[in-house]
Parts: C-alpha cells; sequence; structure tokens
C-alpha cells in the first residue's frame, strides 16, 4: 500500500500538483517514518531550503549510503550559500602637467611580494567555499547518525507543510480511539492549516471533528481537540478531548 502511495505522490510531482504529493507524502512519513524515498520525494514537494534540508538529512539518517540523497544536500547547500564578487576600480588617468613628473620611488621588495600575492588569496576563496560546504554537510550527516533532530533554529515548525504532518497524524491517533476505526470519515478541510494550531516545542493543537459507528453500529459525528507531538521519529497524542 505504500509503495502504491509513493508512486501516486511521484506521479503528482512529474505533473506539477506537489500540493496533492505533499498530503500523500504526509501520511506515509507518518505512518512509515523510516521510509527513506517518501523523506526524499517530500523534499522537493517543500519551498523552503530549511524544509527540503530537514527532509534531506532524514532520508540520508535512514540509508546513509544513498549517493542521490547525498548529492541533492550537496547541491542545497551549494545554492543556500552567497555569492560573492569583487569589484575592483579602474585606475584613474594621471593628470595632465606641464612640468616634469618626478620620479615614482620604487616600491620596497617586501610589498611587491604582498601584492603579488594577493591574486592567490582570491582564487583561494572558491576551494575554502567548497570545503565548508562538505564539512557543514559532514556535520549533518554525523548529527543524523547519532540519532539527533535538527534544531528548532534550523526547522520553522509552523509552516503549512508542518500543519500537514500534524493533521495527518491527528486523524491516525484519533482513528485509533474509535469504535470502529475503519468507518471513521473526516472532512477535507484541514490541509490549510486553519484547524491546527502551533504551541511550541513541537506541540500542536488540533480541532475538527469525524464521522463514525458507535458500538451501535449508528454513525454520528464526535468533535475532538487533541495535542499531538513530533517526537522527531514519530508522532504521538499528548492528550484529547471528545464532545
Amino acid at each position: 500500500m505504500s509503495s502504491e502511495k509513493l508512486n501516486a505522490a511521484i506521479n503528482s510531482i512529474e505533473a506539477g500538483d506537489k500540493t496533492a504529493a505533499m498530503r500523500i507524502l504526509a501520511e506515509i512519513v507518518t505512518t512509515d517514518p523510516k521510509n527513506e524515498m517518501a523523506w526524499f520525494w517530500l523534499s522537493k514537494c517543500v519551498e523552503e531550503i530549511d524544509r527540503k534540508r530537514y527532509c534531506l538529512a532524514r532520508a540520508l539518517s535512514i540509508n546513509p549510503n544513498s549517493t542521490r540523497t547525498r548529492q541533492a544536500l550537496i547541491e542545497l547547500e551549494s545554492l543556500s550559500q552567497p555569492t560573492y564578487t569583487n569589484h575592483v576600480d579602474a585606475p584613474s588617468e594621471p593628470p595632465q602637467q606641464s612640468e616634469p613628473i618626478p620620479e615614482t620611488p620604487k616600491t620596497p621588495l617586501s610589498l611587491e611580494l604582498v601584492e603579488k600575492d594577493q591574486p592567490k588569496q582570491e582564487r583561494s576563496s572558491v576551494p575554502i567555499l567548497i570545503i565548508a560546504i562538505l564539512l557543514l554537510c559532514a556535520c549533518v550527516y554525523v548529527f543524523v547518525m547519532r540519532g539527533g533532530t535538527p534544531s528548532a533554529s534550523v526547522t520553522t515548525r509552523t509552516d503549512r507543510s508542518e500543519a500537514v504532518y500534524a493533521w495527518a497524524s491527528a486523524k491516525i491517533l484519533v482513528s485509533n480511539k474509535l469504535k470502529a476505526p475503519s468507518t471513521a470519515k473526516y472532512p477535507d478541510n484541514c490541509w490549510n492549516g486553519e484547524c491546527v494550531t502551533p504551541l511550541g516545542n513541537y506541540r500542536y493543537m488540533v480541532k475538527n471533528y469525524v464521522d463514525a459507528q458507535n458500538s451501535f453500529g449508528a454513525m454520528i459525528r464526535t468533535t475532538f481537540v487533541v495535542i499531538v507531538v513530533d517526537k522527531g521519529t514519530e508522532w504521538v497524542l499528548e492528550s484529547a478531548d471528545f464532545f
């Protein structure tokens, strides 16, 4: 079932419908957080560089030998680096003088050596930038392999994509509380994040309703308010109130 959903998400991405693909991939990584390909393709659905970096880091932690994921992460880091341009002022023309121009004192040898070494320093800035990018990727790899997750300063968890994760997780966790989970029907009105409220520290409050059968087989509507928490590798239910 996961492979069918993954193929459907990939087809949606290739068709240009990233919103539909994001919904499918969010459900996959919620139920199967160790699905490497789901995290990889999810990085292509989000627009923010921090979100892309987070998805690729999760995929790389699952399969550290993935050349495609590592290459995508390196390309992402290179795109996020600022570009610098050296501006050199053109030498001004010497002033017109009627009198002979006195001979310019000869530049000391030590100063000439310094001036000759300056172009070499400018040329060496490119390899230094590449080394810095590789070191950053290595740090991310070691951090993920030790079981860590990106810090809050790197990942902003109040955007639309995070609301999708919280909503998908809430549906699964609420269904586990129902008498007949297979009969649960949720409204399709929360993918824009209107029913999700960030509480901080990776905690989210979700307010909505569900139609499901009770113990007598009758379909009833139940309003719920739940708080779900992203633990990095899974989502957990902190509290749930049903009305």
